[in-house]
């Protein structure tokens, strides 16, 4: 009988994650981890530690490396890339920019050359470069706050 007094635990709850993934389509998901890519590879190399990182965004996004969509992404270019980037909504495209940016420092190291292709590609899909600094910054702060650094 007192049971009708606990609270009752949501999936968004236990797993703040939860959909989170489901509010990207498969040629946004593809679009996202080949931008990835790219970026890990500006600097002529891709290092184990950003090799990592695509795999914990593919992951998070729930989409396996052997879809089709990739070579479809692929085939379309850098054009596709972009036009599939830009149906990402506002809150969508922030994440993407503190995504980006955990891939330019995922080797320990900010490489200017990795940095210019994230911000190029933010400028291409109507992120300037200030707000891309603003969306990092409160990403900054934010973690600071909860995390306690």
């Amino acid at each position: 009988m007192f049971g009708i007094f606990k609270k009752k635990e949501s999936s968004s709850t236990s797993n703040p994650l939860a959909g989170f993934q489901s509010e990207f389509t498969k040629e946004q998901k593809a679009a996202i981890i080949g931008s990835l890519v790219i970026i890990a590879k500006s600097d002529g190399q891709v290092h184990p530690k950003e090799m990592q990182q695509i795999e914990q965004v593919a992951k998070l996004l729930r989409i396996d490396f052997d879809d089709p969509i990739f070579a479809r992404s692929a085939q379309g270019g850098k054009e596709l890339m972009i036009k599939t980037l830009n149906t990402l909504t506002q809150s969508q495209k922030e994440w993407y920019v503190i995504t980006l940016q955990g891939m330019v420092g995922a080797d320990g190291k900010v490489e200017e050359v990795e940095l210019s292709f994230a911000l190029g590609i933010c400028e291409d899909i109507g992120i300037s470069e200030d707000k891309y600094i603003e969306i990092v910054e409160k990403a900054h702060l934010l973690m600071e706050k909860f995390m306690g650094r």
